[in-house]
């Protein structure tokens, strides 16, 4: 899980939004207990109100 989180950050520094919002969208949906999951959500908040 934190490899894709990390993975979800670099996507956004390289300007790919979505691709980074369903990276993000798998790791809640696979990982609901990882440590990194609130985050994910917060971010997937974030790009869904752009």
């Amino acid at each position: 899980p934190a490899a894709l989180y990390k993975e979800a950050l670099a996507l956004l520094e390289l300007k790919q939004p979505q691709v980074a919002q369903a990276r993000l969208q798998y790791l809640v949906d696979n990982f609901p207990q990882a440590e990194e999951t609130p985050l994910a959500r917060e971010r997937l908040t974030v790009l869904k109100e752009r």
